[in-house]
């Protein structure tokens, strides 16, 4: 293929032509040829794409083929460009600093796999690859996305795009949009990432797999099983990870980076094996459509669970419970926060609670429940939160402080099996329980990390803290359970009765 003057070579034949040969110095794997070929054929006009989603595992080789599109892009069509990870010192380590190995596995810099006929300068100050033909590629963190105001880019890469700053994309969305519109060779963007949790990255896979978006997105999900060397054996084998997790591999951090899971996607997380769970046996539903097994019922009453936010959010759960005592199902049927100085305090969630009763049509609210803090003077009033919302509400309860928190996540463990959540009304919730992450100290869970997850994950521990066991009251329940049932010749080990995992 030829891009004006450059020939663009995938095969292992070698081109002899003038002025330069692409990639440089650089072959890709089997599972990076596909990418490579149609990034190029955008270049050079012959697909409309302009947005590249790929999802790939640890180690597949992301950064060393995406720098390769970015330097052919700068090379066909001058202009500025961005190459950004989440942080500049990222940048700075990954793309400025790292030495790698070429194609004949000789030892490398990034900057020897732009021709030298075609590198001008690198100016490590101004985190600036210069070419001669004017373009400049800009090695950037998305901790300072708008410190170059003086940049239009034509082309942009996210690397790691999960742990980035989602506002890097708007800031320059509007340049590339503008690009795209002037010449259909530029105005591209490029997205990889590892899974973090169903956060923008999630959104992002979401969107480039849309019907609509089908000739404008390229998608591209590789995890260890779909990713090959050149000679066609696996990149990193099962026996291999099999080995790691032996050796003492996290094993939800090897379903993250390898496998692509996002349940298992953040380090630490609290809550993301439990929704797993319930994704996986089916208790993520839409409630309010008529062929759904589960059904919200405006006949029954709704109660509420609330996680008070001072200086910043308060979220609250809406809950049912079905009519028949032997259904132990609770139904997750909305959730909501806002932050009470946007909202307008107390009041803010009284009208909630009450419009969210006229459009859905229940007819009672049974009981607010206040976390132990409800007792304490209200946001500004003078009264206490339980006196302010008792004037609104006839049920306004607190549930009572436990000891430990682990205390309380043990009890919403153990209710997760009965929780039925729906999947539209409950989504920001259940982000915000698949993200709930312990905060670490030397791999060992030390606290809670407070951040915008854990409001919606502390509201719903109410709830587990009304209705969940103890840990001590677990292991006495189990020890009996399986007692009884060993005496009987069922049971002989401890799983089997675990009821956490029911």
């Amino acid at each position: 293929m030829m891009l004006d003057n450059i020939v663009i070579d995938y095969t292992k034949v070698e081109h002899k032509v003038d002025p330069a040969v692409l990639p440089h110095r650089y072959e890709p794997y089997m599972h990076q040829n596909e990418l490579v070929d149609t990034f190029f054929d955008m270049l050079e006009g012959e697909n409309e794409l302009k947005r590249f989603g790929l999802e790939w595992h640890r180690r597949a080789g992301k950064d060393m083929t995406f720098w390769q599109l970015v330097v052919a892009a700068a090379i066909s069509e001058a202009g500025d460009y961005a190459y950004m990870l989440p942080t500049n010192k990222q940048a700075m380590k990954v793309i400025w600093n790292s030495n790698v190995n070429d194609k004949e596995q000789e030892p490398c810099k990034f900057f020897d796999f732009i021709p030298t006929l075609y590198l001008s300068d690198t100016n490590k100050g101004e985190q600036r690859v210069e070419l001669t033909n004017g373009s400049n590629i800009y090695i950037i963190g998305s901790d300072n996305y708008d410190s170059n105001v003086g940049m239009n880019v034509k082309g942009v890469v996210y690397s790691e795009w999960s742990l980035c700053d989602p506002r890097a994309h708007a800031f320059f969305e509007p340049m590339l949009l503008k690009h795209a519109a002037e010449n259909s060779k530029t105005g591209w963007a490029l997205f990889c990432w590892t899974p973090r949790g169903k956060n923008h990255a999630y959104d992002t896979r979401n969107n480039a797999l849309k019907e609509i978006n089908k000739n404008y997105w390229y998608f591209s999900s590789l995890d260890i099983t779909k990713t090959f060397k050149v000679d066609g054996t696996p990149l990193i084998t099962r026996e291999a990870i099999d080995k790691a997790i032996e050796g003492g591999a996290d094993p939800d951090l090897v379903q993250q980076e390898y496998y692509l899971d996002y349940a298992a996607a953040v380090k630490g997380v609290v809550f993301a094996q439990a929704m797993k769970r319930s994704h996986a046996e089916g208790r993520v539903v839409d409630m309010f459509s008529p062929d759904s097994e589960y059904k919200f019922d405006p006949k029954l009453p709704v109660m509420f669970f609330f996680d008070i936010g001072m200086g910043d959010a308060t979220s609250l759960w809406a809950i049912q419970k079905p009519r028949d005592p032997k259904d132990k199902n609770l139904y997750a049927i909305d959730y909501y926060e806002s932050n009470r100085v946007k909202g307008g305090g107390m009041e803010h969630y009284v009208e909630y609670i009450n419009g969210l009763k006229e459009q859905l049509g229940f007819k009672f609210i049974s009981t607010i429940y206040l976390p132990h803090d409800g007792k304490v003077h209200e946001w500004g009033s003078g009264e206490t939160r339980v006196a302010s919302l008792t004037k609104h509400f006839p049920r306004v309860k607190t549930i009572e402080r436990i000891s430990r928190v682990e205390n309380g996540i043990y009890q919403t463990q153990s209710i997760f099996h009965r929780v039925i959540f729906d999947v539209n009304r409950c989504k920001q919730g259940i982000i915000c329980l698949e993200n709930y992450k312990y905060k670490m100290a030397n791999g060992v869970p030390n606290g809670f990390v407070h951040d915008e997850y854990s409001h919606g994950a502390d509201s719903f521990r109410q709830m587990g803290q009304l209705y969940g066991v103890l840990p001590d009251e677990a292991r006495d329940a189990l020890a009996d359970e399986l007692s009884n049932s060993m005496n009987e010749g069922i049971a002989d080990d401890y799983e089997t009765f675990n009821p956490l995992k029911r």
